[in-house]
């Protein structure tokens, strides 16, 4: 059995939260989530600093959070949109001193900067994206670390989306914080926060498939730090091995030193102490003196990491300069000597408050860099683990090098993924071991295999067959959790739209958690993928483009290898240029050329419409405007006109509230209106999808929106603040009448749903009764009374039973049908009620 170098003491703390697990390629890494926090709402001084701080006004929350799962409901557009802190401490042990260590944030809305221990170690631009930094040198092992993060959710000319016009910007640290470690030569985690792993299809057909596997890699030499050897002794006339240390009680090393002697090393932890019980904590300095004697000649590399401030003296030159640092960590210094060349050498260290440590230490790295030698691994395996194909290579990498190697695998008679036909996926392994057979790092990747094309007349064409692709649209958010959801979360969506039938989701408008991607995956679902490009779009600010083109790069990079993914959405109804439409397609080209890139719109066709390899128009004729009619006279004109366009329909939808009913309704007022009547939403899916849905000219055919979600300048409906468009409920709790009436249209699951059961309460004797089904015939009985049997003739699964009579006062309603020897039932209530007239 293989032994691993990465230490399993880590697992200690692992899944602290097991419904919330890290992105697949760090499963094989030792790694732990930092969830525990305290959070304070605004800005506050000091609140980077790399140690203890006072916690008045702050409040303990779980990450993920958002400081805005409440005030969005409330308050609208008024919401808390600025500053607030994060702070979080963990360990890591002695003995993994050696390892690399990374920090990991899935997403943090809108603006993030990030310390350790005191130390910036930088900045992101962009809420829904994942990034990452090395923070190896910062690590305090065997203490505390400190984690300080400033997040700013006010809108930001440079940053997209540039607006809330569309939905609010939830501040706060949102998703998962990982920290992970690997072997000095390891899978490069830090190309925009990827896996390193970048798995591309050459040749895909049912009878082979040839990919080419790219692997970025980086050997990082990190030898053990010597801090006691022969090489270090005191000054001439003094006996022994080490520095000659001599301790003052006051920080600015005045008088003379209480203490003196021999110290063998400098590696001391004093916390809130003092070198000696006689002497005051907090308010002391020393002096270590002393000679380096270089054993052998070449490149020697200094560590010295203190709490509050020290200096490196060697050969009578200052080398390194902590002075006034207070978080405990290292600076380095190389210094090229010569063997047996003795050199005086003194260290300075003051402690002035809360927490003191030194420690110094060395490293001979020689005169030529640092190679390891490793074997690359690349393995297949099915769906039930078995090994389909193999490839390794010796490689070589020198320390601080960078590297890509590609390997290319073969594979016969290939089970492809096939949607929701057959969503079939493999498992990438790549391995690197040393020549000992340790496992040095290991990333495992899903492997979809598929082809696909768009075509005019046909739609969507995946794996040589017509795929009708429709489906719905997705935020990421639920009421009174905003979007810091939970894996649960993600999967019950998933079920959701899975119950519906659909085959494909828009996660709009802007990326979402690994989680959703994986799930995708895993149950079939093509994904529509995208960048938060919306309104307001700013022509005027350059460094707005620039982000969006570095959110698309970390959009593809961190999803490449997902294969529900074939379309990257670079836009959403924005004035925006065809010079910057082309530049976002290119991008996106130069990272992915399989994958095809689109757009979403609501203007008439021009110059930039042509620019991306498909193009879909967001249309809601028959609610903000027109009639349902539209939509077969907009898209025969469309090919008419422009029959080189792949267009599809990215959006289409209608309020309706479930508390508001209403036979036979107007249309209501999409704008300003209070009254979307749950009945008007349902006719509104009935007419456009009896129009759309033989079209296979229409590339796409998505719903707006699956579930209700936060819009902060909306007063519409039943409740302020809210985007009524959802086929489901805001909390998840009720399904829609339209959410049936897909069901019944799209699923293979047997469907019979009662229409208008949330109008219980009648005033006229003869109504109709509805319902939608997908059974071949369905039976209805008012008050256990066979009123008739009816076949289903209905092109869109409905079958009505016209002036049915009710009885005065309560009437139970009840439907049945069959199929496969197997009996379905609905029922419901409703009271009539006789008004009188005056």
């Amino acid at each position: 059995m293989k032994k691993y170098i990465l230490n399993i003491a880590i697992f200690l703390i692992l899944f602290n939260n097991p419904s919330l697990l890290p992105q697949i390629f760090l499963q094989n890494r030792n790694h732990f989530q930092l969830e525990n926090w305290i959070f304070y709402k605004g800005d506050i001084h000091e609140a980077e600093r790399g140690y203890r701080i006072s916690e008045e006004g702050w409040e303990k929350v779980t990450v993920p959070h958002t400081w805005n799962a409440q005030d969005v409901l409330t308050e609208g557009n008024h919401l808390y949109q600025g500053i607030g802190w994060y702070r979080s401490r963990f360990e890591i042990p002695k003995e993994e001193r050696n390892l690399r260590y990374f920090i990991r944030f899935e997403g943090v809305c809108l603006v993030a900067d990030i310390y350790l221990n005191g130390k910036y170690l930088g900045n992101h631009k962009g809420g829904y994206s994942a990034f990452c930094f090395e923070i190896t040198e910062h690590l305090r092992t065997g203490e505390l670390n400190f984690v300080a993060v400033k997040v700013d959710n006010s809108v930001q000319p440079d940053v997209a989306p540039s607006g809330t016009d569309l939905y609010p910007l939830f501040g706060g640290i949102y998703r998962p914080v990982t920290i992970f470690s690997t072997s000095n030569m390891c899978i490069n985690p830090m190309d925009y926060a990827s896996s390193g792993v970048y798995i591309h299809p050459k040749s895909v057909s049912d009878k082979h498939a040839d990919i080419e596997v790219e692997i970025l890699l980086e050997s990082r030499f990190i030898p053990v730090l010597k801090t006691t050897s022969p090489e270090l002794l005191p000054p001439k006339g003094k006996e022994g091995q080490g520095l000659y240390a001599e301790y003052y009680t006051n920080s600015d090393f005045n008088g003379i030193p209480k203490h003196s002697r021999i110290d063998t090393k400098i590696d001391f932890t004093y916390g809130n102490g003092a070198p000696f019980e006689d002497m005051a904590s907090d308010n002391f300095s020393a002096i270590w003196t002393g000679r380096f004697i270089p054993e052998k000649t070449g490149l020697y590399k200094f560590a010295l990491k203190s709490d509050d401030g020290s200096r490196l003296y060697i050969g009578n030159e200052r080398i390194i300069n902590h002075w006034g640092d207070h978080p405990a960590t290292e600076k380095w210094a190389e210094i090229r000597l010569q063997a047996g060349n003795e050199l005086p050498l003194k260290i300075e260290y003051y402690e002035h408050g809360s927490g003191a440590s030194i420690k110094f230490g060395w490293i001979f790295i020689g005169d030529s860099n640092h190679k390891t030698n490793a074997i690359l691994q690349t393995t297949v395996r099915d769906g039930t683990g078995e090994e389909i194909t193999f490839v390794e290579e010796d490689i070589v990498l020198t320390d601080y090098e960078k590297s890509i190697y590609r390997q290319m695998l073969h594979i016969n008679n290939p089970h492809l993924w096939d949607a929701r036909r057959d969503p079939y996926l493999y498992t990438l392994h790549v391995t690197i071991e040393d020549t000992k057979g340790n496992i040095l790092d290991a990333v495992e990747q899903p492997l979809g295999l598929r082809f696909f094309e768009v075509n005019q007349d046909q739609g969507l064409i995946l794996n040589g067959k017509p795929y009708d692709l429709h489906g719905v649209c997705r935020h990421q958010e639920w009421k009174g959790l905003g979007p810091a959801l939970m894996d649960k979360h993600h999967e019950q969506d998933i079920d959701y739209i899975m119950e519906l039938g659909a085959n494909g989701v828009r996660l709009a408008h802007y990326q979402q958690a690994d989680k959703m991607y994986s799930l995708c995956d895993e149950k079939g679902l093509v994904v529509w993928a995208e960048i938060p490009n919306t309104p307001i779009y700013r022509t005027e600010v350059p460094a707005y483009l620039e982000n969006c083109k570095n959110q698309l790069t970390e959009l593809i990079k961190q999803n490449y290898n997902h294969p529900s993914i074939l379309f990257w959405g670079i836009y959403n109804e924005i004035q925006i240029s065809a010079a910057d439409v082309r530049e976002l397609h290119e991008t996106a080209k130069q990272l992915d050329n399989v994958r095809l890139t689109t757009q979403a719109d609501y203007s008439q066709p021009t110059e930039r419409h042509f620019v991306t390899d498909v193009v879909a128009w967001n249309w809601y004729f028959g609610w903000y405007y027109d009639n349902f009619e539209q939509y077969t006279s907009w898209f025969d004109n469309l090919h008419k006109e422009y029959p080189e366009l792949k267009g599809g329909l990215s959006e289409y939808g209608a309020g309706g509230c479930i508390t508001q009913q209403q036979e036979n309704p107007d249309r209501p007022d999409p704008t300003y209106g209070k009254f979307f009547p749950e009945q008007y939403q349902r006719r509104y899916h009935e007419k456009v999808w009896e129009n759309i849905k033989d079209r296979k000219d229409i590339w796409c055919k998505f719903i707006w929106n699956m579930f209700d979600f936060s819009w902060s300048i909306a007063r519409r409906g039943d409740r302020n603040f809210i985007n009524h468009k959802g086929l489901m409920t805001h909390d998840r709790k009720v399904k829609k009448d339209a959410f049936y009436f897909y069901k019944a249209n799209w699923s293979d699951e047997p469907v019979l749903y009662i229409l208008s059961k949330r109008n219980n309460q009648r005033t006229e004797n003869k109504i109709p009764v509805s319902v939608y089904t997908n059974l071949d015939s369905v039976a209805l009985y008012i008050n256990n009374r066979l009123i008739s049997n009816k076949k289903m003739e209905s092109g869109i699964h409905k079958i009505t039973w016209q002036s049915v009579k009710l009885a005065a006062g309560q009437n139970r309603i009840k439907v049945t049908g069959s199929k496969a020897s197997k009996t379905y039932t609905d029922e419901c209530d409703w009271m009539f009620v006789a008004q009188h007239k005056k």
